[in-house]
């Protein structure tokens, strides 16, 4: 009897550990903030565009959450200059922005790590003519709208979730070691 409750607990580990190395990981994150009135998204912003979303490309290497990247062409810009068309959004589970392409936004971003970077707590939104005239009450007319480089992510972040996988899988490797080391000795102890 024991030696088959042994081999049971076994099928489980194993199966376990088989099972946390196939299926996807992602952080579990909620999102709260409260919306921003235009005053507020423009002051905290580093860069408002208007902007049409050209494409949307899924995971990134810039962020380990897998955040989404945007093209944006830029129409107008409001605040600071926006010398790229791409943008990076966060994790939509960590309220990350969520851009339909062929759509015009209002799009407050901030500098982050080389790139301009936006989430929904940003206050971005459909660009309707009276958002943008809340926009330009506070910014002034817009400047034109600069043909821009296409800027790539960060460099060598996509290594975080790689190295998170195999510290996992070597936790898991040294359970396993445990489990099958402690069924042996008590095997050794009590042979029945």
């Amino acid at each position: 009897m024991g030696e088959a409750r042994m081999r049971r607990s076994l099928l489980v580990v194993v199966t376990l550990f088989l099972a946390l190395l196939v299926l996807p990981t992602s952080k579990a994150w909620a999102c709260s903030c409260a919306a921003l009135a235009v005053p507020d998204a423009v002051s905290q912003a580093d860069t408002v565009v208007t902007a049409g979303v050209v494409s949307a490309h899924g995971e990134s290497k810039w962020s380990p959450e897998g955040a989404a990247r945007y093209e944006l062409a830029v129409r107008s810009v409001y605040k600071a200059t926006a010398t790229t068309t791409t943008w990076v959004a966060d994790d939509p589970g960590s309220c990350g922005l969520v851009l339909q392409p062929g759509r015009e936004y209002v799009v407050f971003s901030n500098h982050r790590d080389g790139q301009l970077v936006s989430s929904d707590c940003a206050g971005n939104t459909q660009a309707a003519s009276g958002i943008v005239a809340q926009v330009e009450q506070q910014t002034g007319p817009p400047t034109a709208a600069p043909v821009g480089a296409t800027g790539g992510p960060g460099e060598n972040t996509w290594l975080w979730p790689v190295f998170g996988g195999m510290a996992l899988a070597l936790l898991l490797g040294a359970g396993l070691v445990v489990v099958l080391v402690r069924g042996h000795e008590r095997r050794r102890r009590d042979p029945r």
